[in-house]
């Protein structure tokens, strides 16, 4: 549910309101850029999720996705 509702989503925002935030035009940024950053976002984040919910205890989940956004 989160690679496949809310990533494109949170992609496809961010472009478009860092893009119009510099003067470009937003739907431009977001068909030039969406499509590399959703297949890099989908090689990883489903493997870390996969470890997170499998391996690492719960009280230790926001920490280790965090680590892991930082990293990347």
């Amino acid at each position: 549910m989160d690679q496949t509702l809310f990533a494109p989503t949170a992609i496809s925002m961010f472009f478009a309101v860092t893009s119009a935030m510099e003067g470009k035009n937003p739907i431009a940024q977001v068909k030039e850029k969406l499509g590399p950053t959703y297949k890099m976002n989908f090689l990883l984040w489903p493997w870390v999720q996969l470890l997170n919910f499998t391996l690492v205890p719960l009280q230790y989940r926001l920490l280790f996705v965090n680590t892991v956004n930082l990293a990347q």
